[in-house]
């Protein structure tokens, strides 16, 4: 079914509110941020399961395996999240759920200020079973899938296996997403290998063991931005690409259409493709990268040909490897220093731990190649940033 983003008609909302990067709040604003939380990990729900967070969870785990791993994953998890967003919005009309810009902690994800007690909390503590006790969820409790402290268990993958060490893995760079978004004119293939890259933080934060790293995830608030995170970077696939079909795939052996009803949620898939029709009613502070790299910050520092080499518009891998190509025939060609500092080198990511391929009965060579992508444009925008 061939069907594009721009004829999907739906009413339009008057002013739609506004997602920010959760460093872009005030104070204040995380407070009361973390206070709906709080409210809402509180309140009763109506199902007879536990509060309102634990029904969340509840409907996540229990579809784990029908809304992962398939063309369902974007649009299922905007309207999850759009959910608990008008959840939040109960507790305090004047919250917007924000998201996580790890892309711009993704050398040293441990150490951002996100994951500090200011924010969003840090690790669990490993002398009392890896519960959260200090930080806004402190002593938190869950009731899903079985009654028990909310875990954290920052871990990294090294040769295939978990290691737990208190800091946590590399995650893909902005260089990554961005290059990924401009390779990937078909939804499907953009959709699973962005899948999996977003798997990398749900390992790094839950470890084996805590509840990042399981189907019941939404029992962290870190889930909430981390696919705030997920949504921001599918909203700015759909503005790259608004002319070809926004949905396509096979689930369960079966061709997918925008007809398609969300597991459980119910609604069709392609009630989902606007943000700002009346229902979302919201958008994004801001453009993905964050921080794209202005000529005039260079001008002074660079010669032409290395602004013309250093300088991306936009990253693709066809754009990545005329440069290295080039690059490669400069057998003379430097870098200076506070070029080298301004860009840095991208680290490379781990191969997936083999607990996790199991777990999830993917097949090692596609996972392999989604650390493979990731892995070689880093060495090739390394090489032309001059490492």
């Amino acid at each position: 079914m061939l069907v594009c983003f721009n004829v999907v008609a739906s009413a339009k909302c008057s002013q739609p509110r506004i997602r920010k990067e959760i460093r872009e709040m005030s104070p204040d604003e995380v407070s009361r941020l973390k206070n709906a939380f709080q409210t809402l990990h509180d309140t009763p729900g109506s199902r007879g399961i536990g509060s309102v967070m634990d029904e969340f969870t509840q409907t996540h785990s229990s579809l784990f395996q029908l809304i992962h791993n398939g063309p369902e994953f974007f649009p299922w998890h905007r309207k999850f999240l759009r959910l608990f967003e008008l959840e939040l919005q109960k507790v305090d009309s004047s919250i917007n759920l924000p998201y996580w810009d790890w892309t711009l902690d993704n050398e040293a994800p441990a150490q951002s200020i996100v994951l500090s007690n200011d924010y969003f909390g840090g690790n669990g503590d490993p002398m009392r079973n890896n519960c959260m006790t200090t930080g806004p969820w402190a002593n938190w409790h869950t009731n899903w899938d079985t009654p028990h402290c909310l875990r954290r268990i920052f871990s990294n993958s090294v040769n295939r296996t978990m290691i737990v060490d208190g800091n946590m893995g590399v995650l893909p760079s902005d260089e990554v997403i961005d290059a990924l978004i401009n390779d990937s004119p078909q939804f499907s293939r953009f959709s699973n290998q962005f899948e999996d890259f977003h798997t990398l933080l749900h390992l790094y934060i839950g470890g084996m063991g805590g509840d990042m790293s399981q189907g019941f995830s939404p029992n962290d608030p870190i889930f909430y931005l981390h696919h705030g995170l997920v949504d921001w970077i599918w909203w700015e696939w759909q503005r790259r690409h608004p002319d070809v079909p926004q949905y396509d795939g096979l689930a369960f052996n079966r061709t997918t259409t925008l007809n398609d009803l969300l597991t459980q949620l119910g609604d069709p898939v392609f009630s989902t493709l606007d943000t700002e029709e009346e229902y979302y009613c919201y958008t994004y502070s801001t453009d993905f990268p964050k921080n794209p790299e202005k000529i005039a910050d260079m001008v002074q520092a660079a010669s032409v040909d290395l602004i013309n080499d250093l300088y991306f518009d936009k990253y693709s891998s066809d754009e990545i490897n005329k440069r290295y190509e080039r690059c490669q025939q400069q057998p003379n060609r430097i870098v200076p220093d506070e070029l080298k500092t301004k860009y840095g080198r991208i680290p490379s990511l781990e191969e997936f731990p083999d607990h996790y391929i199991q777990m999830m009965g993917r097949k090692r060579e596609d996972m392999d190649q989604v650390i493979s992508y990731s892995n070689n444009i880093a060495t090739k925008l390394n090489f032309i940033r001059g490492y």
